[in-house]
Protein backbone atom coordinates (compact mmCIF):
# COMPACT_ATOMS: atom_id res chain seq x y z
CA UNK A 1 0.00 0.00 0.00
CA UNK A 2 2.79 2.14 -0.39
CA UNK A 3 2.46 3.49 -3.36
CA UNK A 4 -1.50 4.55 -2.71
CA UNK A 5 -1.73 8.30 -2.31
CA UNK A 6 -3.42 9.81 0.97
CA UNK A 7 -6.29 10.80 -0.51
CA UNK A 8 -7.55 7.33 -1.58
CA UNK A 9 -6.22 5.87 1.99
CA UNK A 10 -8.72 8.22 3.55
CA UNK A 11 -11.17 7.28 0.88
CA UNK A 12 -11.09 3.79 2.25
CA UNK A 13 -11.42 4.65 5.77
CA UNK A 14 -14.13 7.00 5.17
CA UNK A 15 -15.96 3.51 3.17
CA UNK A 16 -14.79 0.98 5.95
CA UNK A 17 -14.70 2.19 9.09
CA UNK A 18 -17.16 4.32 11.50
CA UNK A 19 -16.53 8.22 11.36
CA UNK A 20 -13.08 9.60 13.14
CA UNK A 21 -11.04 6.32 12.89
CA UNK A 22 -7.59 6.67 11.96
CA UNK A 23 -4.26 4.48 10.52
CA UNK A 24 -1.88 3.35 12.11
CA UNK A 25 1.09 3.12 10.49
CA UNK A 26 3.54 0.42 11.91
CA UNK A 27 8.07 1.07 11.46
CA UNK A 28 7.94 -0.66 8.65
CA UNK A 29 5.61 2.22 6.53
CA UNK A 30 2.13 -0.50 6.42
CA UNK A 31 -1.08 1.10 7.40
CA UNK A 32 -3.37 -0.80 9.40
CA UNK A 33 -6.67 -0.31 11.31
CA UNK A 34 -8.30 -1.48 14.36
CA UNK A 35 -10.76 -4.01 13.88
CA UNK A 36 -13.05 -2.30 16.48
CA UNK A 37 -13.25 0.70 14.04
CA UNK A 38 -15.36 -1.23 11.32
CA UNK A 39 -18.23 -1.46 10.22
CA UNK A 40 -20.56 -3.83 10.64
CA UNK A 41 -21.16 -4.87 7.22
CA UNK A 42 -17.26 -5.00 6.81
CA UNK A 43 -16.54 -6.86 10.01
CA UNK A 44 -18.90 -9.67 8.70
CA UNK A 45 -16.93 -9.93 5.52
CA UNK A 46 -13.79 -9.47 7.66
CA UNK A 47 -14.92 -12.61 9.56
CA UNK A 48 -16.12 -14.44 6.97
CA UNK A 49 -12.66 -14.05 4.46
CA UNK A 50 -10.29 -14.70 7.69
CA UNK A 51 -12.34 -17.77 8.60
CA UNK A 52 -13.67 -19.20 5.66
CA UNK A 53 -11.12 -18.32 3.10
CA UNK A 54 -7.74 -18.21 4.97
CA UNK A 55 -8.88 -20.54 8.42
CA UNK A 56 -5.87 -20.94 10.88
CA UNK A 57 -5.47 -22.98 13.53
CA UNK A 58 -5.79 -20.41 16.66
CA UNK A 59 -9.36 -19.53 14.83
CA UNK A 60 -11.20 -22.79 15.31
CA UNK A 61 -10.54 -26.13 17.61
CA UNK A 62 -9.92 -29.77 16.07
CA UNK A 63 -10.86 -32.69 18.24
CA UNK A 64 -9.49 -35.72 17.29
CA UNK A 65 -12.47 -37.84 18.31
Amino acid sequence: MRNIESKNLQEILDELTVPGSKWTMSKQGIHTCHREYLTLPVKVWFYFIQFSLMPISHGTTISLE
